[in-house]
């Protein structure tokens, strides 16, 4: 029964990191970072099997990324798979933000962390879809994908 009540969240998955990896703080930080990829890109099927460990010797660390998939949304709101912090699994700045003491990150580093992952999805993403020979009709259906500006909204109150 408990398996099926399970709900995952990154702040756990960030304290498994520390107990499992030889590198926990610089993985938690990385996680906190694919965090910030996953709601600025609109990945909405993050789920913890997309946050494997590869074995290092008689150790592990966290895996490199993969399955990433963006998701044209057709709503303003945008929710992880997984929950984030005090909002749940919403994808906003606030919410990401609520939980960056448990991936060991002050207010000033996961906000830089976030600005500067933001910044890099805004000057690249569409060069790199381009240099992959996307059609321009589907670089327009996923534009929307791309940092989406419901990422700096206020969430909702915690109920």
């Amino acid at each position: 029964m408990a398996r099926l009540a399970y709900t995952g969240s990154y702040p756990r998955l960030s304290r498994e990191l520390a107990r499992w990896t030889i590198t926990g703080e610089q993985d938690r930080q990385q996680l906190f970072r694919r965090i910030a990829f996953n709601a600025l890109c609109s990945i909405t099927d993050d789920h913890e099997r997309n946050h494997a460990l590869v074995a290092e010797g008689a150790q592990f660390r966290l895996s490199p990324a993969f399955d990433l998939v963006p998701q044209p949304g057709n709503t303003r709101k945008r929710l992880l798979a997984l929950n984030v912090g005090e909002y749940g699994a919403i994808a906003v700045r606030e919410n990401l933000l609520s939980s960056a003491d448990g991936f060991l990150l002050s207010q000033a580093q996961a906000n830089a962390i976030i600005d500067e992952v933001r910044d890099t999805i805004r000057r690249n993403w569409r060069k790199c879809c381009e240099a992959r020979s996307v059609q321009a009709k589907d670089i327009q259906r996923i534009h929307s994908c791309f940092a989406p500006d419901s990422f700096e909204d206020t969430p909702p109150p915690v109920r």
